[in-house]
């Protein structure tokens, strides 16, 4: 059994569990961002507009998509060392299994996208998910999954003072009703457009959707598109006449 799925209930207890008295401070909630893709007035934020223009919109979603796609253009290649005669077969059919490469290729995808995204990783290393890997205790890595930064509930940071202060320390995960508080170790990190500390901070901790800087563009083609199709409708239009009509 999933180690992830064992803890599942367990993580709500967690979510309000308090430091021990001496304890380490309570790690920093990220603030809810707030930028461009707000429409205060319609509600609609960006979740809608870019899940939208990534459905409809073949500009759109060729920028966030393309840059993936030749990352991964040469293929993709690994070495063994050690484990026996048939360590590399055994790789490679571990690798089929967990579908690595499309998962890898979503997660990118869904980062530039969304500014954000996560490669959930469900190791069985026989802890909860809230605390950190054990490399010496890896049982098995069960399955991967990608995960756009709007599933992610809440970010915590490090408030530790140390290397890592100020990165996210916990990600807490929504999947469904059920909230899962997982280390940062236990995941892979997608971002879009790097950004100055201040944005970075009003997005949440996260990066610029790479269809920020290009909105307004696709925007302005798609309405020239639709003015100049309405345009070519009204110029092909037959006129018949007949001599002596009006008489």
């Amino acid at each position: 059994m999933s180690i992830w799925s064992v803890a599942m209930a367990r993580m709500r207890s967690a979510l309000t569990r308090s430091p021990a008295p001496g304890g380490a401070a309570p790690a920093r909630q990220l603030p809810a961002r707030g930028d461009a893709w707000v429409n205060s007035y319609t509600g609609l934020g960006r979740t809608d507009t870019i899940r939208k223009l990534l459905r409809s919109n073949a500009i759109a979603r060729k920028i966030a998509q393309k840059q993936v796609l030749l990352a991964w253009g040469s293929g993709l290649t690994w070495s063994v060392t050690g484990g026996g005669d048939d360590a590399e077969k055994l790789l490679s059919d571990e690798l089929l299994r967990l579908d690595l490469r499309s998962k890898v290729q979503k997660a990118r995808y869904l980062g530039r996208a969304f500014g954000g995204a996560l490669l959930l990783l469900s190791i069985d290393d026989g802890l909860d998910p809230s605390d950190p890997l054990d490399l010496g205790r890896v049982r098995r890595l069960l399955y991967i999954r990608p995960l756009d930064r709007w599933d992610v509930a809440r970010v915590e940071l490090d408030t530790s003072g140390g290397v890592r202060d100020g990165e996210p320390e916990y990600y807490t995960i929504s999947t469904g009703s059920t909230r899962v508080r997982v280390h940062h170790s236990r995941v892979v990190r997608f971002t879009g457009i790097d950004g100055d500390r201040v944005t970075e901070a009003q997005l949440g901790g996260w990066g610029d959707s790479v269809l920020q800087p290009v909105y307004e563009s696709i925007r302005d083609i798609d309405s020239g598109g639709q003015s100049l199709s309405a345009q070519l409708q009204t110029a092909v239009q037959s006129v018949y006449k007949i001599k002596g009509l009006h008489e």
